[in-house]
């Protein structure tokens, strides 16, 4: 059978602006999430959404993205989930040979970001507070590293990138509180924008001035709407873009290892796959399933509409039928007799 995916989203109202130019994201009725959202529009059932943690799911197809064969399964869930993250400002902002990214952060948002970009052709640099992750960016494919950590690595990096997309979800600080020039944002190039895809829950002190002197913008994405969704996969097929991933038995013996392993930080940018159904396999697409039925052709389906409007009318003739069969009852009955008489006359008539 084909193989296919659910993304972040399994409903929209699909009739809206932002609906209709492929942002289901941003439905102005809102969109109803995979996980912990309420269904709004009839599409998505009536509880909560629980996710994928299961080993069904029923979706409407608007909501399905396609995923090649070539893609491995493993990896597919992470690629609707933080492949798209990540695609989303890089075709926003045209990203393509000749321009010049910065990745902030490079945890499993982050490596993604890297191969997305350097496959579009980008000059890519990696933001990292630590030294130690200079091999880990270098082997994902980035072309320069700045040591946020080092005033010294930031001030050599000034004017030196027009986009970056910055995934760090906690609080930090690039400096933009200040009109004196130092700090991170100082590597932004005239017209340069910071792109937050992180999700920071607390606001940061912001000095306008400081974005007027060179024009620079502070922004956010989310994540791509259904189209764009299925160009990312489509993408990432195309490249070989694979996430980093681990594939993880759902028992709790394991569960557990792998929280303690994200408390500690995920320095690796590893992505934890959970198999709930031990499906994540091909094996599991060949397993005898009951056989769709077929669709109709045109000639077929005029055949089959014409059939129940004359199965229709039966029935409203039967109901007529029912509801004066004394009368009826009563007319056959007399035509009955009447026939019986005719016929039973000239018998008798030839017996005399």
């Amino acid at each position: 059978g084909d193989h296919v995916g659910v993304g972040c989203m399994v409903d929209a109202c699909l009739e809206c602006g932002p609906c209709k130019r492929g942002d289901e994201q941003f439905c102005t009725k809102g969109m109803t999430g995979t996980y912990s959202s309420e269904p709004k529009h009839g599409r998505a059932g009536t509880e909560s959404t629980k996710g994928g943690y299961c080993s069904k799911m029923v979706v409407h197809e608007h909501f399905v993205i396609s995923v090649p064969k070539s893609v491995p399964l493993e990896v597919a869930g992470p690629i609707l989930c933080a492949g798209v993250t990540m695609f989303a400002p890089l075709k926003k902002y045209k990203v393509g040979p000749h321009s010049r990214v910065g990745i902030n952060g490079l945890g499993g948002l982050g490596t993604m970001g890297v191969k997305l970009a350097k496959a579009m052709g980008a000059h890519v640099t990696v933001i990292t507070r630590s030294a130690r992750k200079e091999a880990q960016a270098r082997a994902a494919g980035a072309d320069e590293v700045i040591i946020s950590s080092d005033a010294a690595s930031v001030k050599a990096a000034a004017l030196s990138l027009d986009l970056v997309v910055d995934t760090v979800s906690v609080r930090h600080d690039i400096q933009v509180n200040a009109l004196a020039p130092g700090g991170l944002v100082d590597v932004l190039d005239v017209d340069g924008v910071w792109c937050y895809t992180g999700l920071i829950l607390d606001m940061q002190d912001v000095q306008v001035a400081r974005l007027l002197m060179k024009q620079n913008s502070l922004t956010g994405t989310m994540i791509g709407g259904i189209a764009l969704t299925q160009e990312c996969v489509d993408f990432c097929a195309l490249h070989k873009i694979y996430p980093e991933c681990e594939l993880v038995d759902a028992s709790p013996a394991e569960l557990s290892r792998v929280y303690e392993m994200l408390d500690a930080g995920n320095d690796s940018g590893l992505r934890y796959v959970l198999d709930i159904g031990k499906t994540l396999n091909e094996a599991s697409f060949q397993l005898p399933r009951p056989r769709a039925p077929k669709l109709l052709g045109r000639s077929r389906l005029v055949a089959q509409i014409a059939l129940l409007l004359n199965r229709m009318a039966l029935s409203k003739i039967e109901s007529v039928v029912l509801e004066r069969s004394s009368l009826i009852a009563g007319f056959l009955g007399a035509t009955l007799v009447a026939g019986v008489g005719l016929v039973a006359l000239p018998l008798l008539r030839r017996m005399h």
